[in-house]
């Protein structure tokens, strides 16, 4: 099992932020059943900046979600700030952050997870988690 993953943007180090983010995101995935994956990313930039996940995933998973928070926060639908994705195989929640331009969280949630929980959950990870 994979407590949490932080992708260094180009070799720096963790800050003490990192850190303490990387914690709080294993913590609030841990107390919410049906959390698979919380993903922190700049869509902005393409860039993930800190997972926590139930379990391994490639990198390329996590790239497609910098694309896809993109796409919908730029293209589809600019003036959002939260959008389900639903497949057979998992539920998604894009987060954007008012406080990081930029940013998104994306959780992924078990297809079983009721739709009104996951838009919950979404908005109470961006509050508790401050970003």
């Amino acid at each position: 099992m994979v407590s949490s993953v932080h992708w260094k943007i180009a070799d720096m180090p963790l800050t003490a932020r990192d850190e303490t983010l990387t914690k709080d995101l294993d913590r609030f995935r841990r107390t919410h059943a049906g959390i698979d994956a919380l993903v922190y990313l700049d869509f902005k930039a393409g860039t993930v900046l800190c997972v926590s996940a139930a379990a391994d995933h490639p990198q390329e998973v996590f790239d497609e979600l910098c694309g896809l928070s993109a796409e919908t926060f730029t293209d589809l639908a600019p003036r959002t700030t939260q959008a389900t994705v639903a497949t057979l195989t998992e539920v998604l929640v894009l987060q954007r952050s008012s406080k990081a331009p930029g940013t998104a969280l994306c959780l992924v949630f078990d297809p079983e997870m009721p739709l009104v929980s996951v838009k919950d959950l979404g908005r109470q990870a961006l509050s508790q988690l401050d970003l």
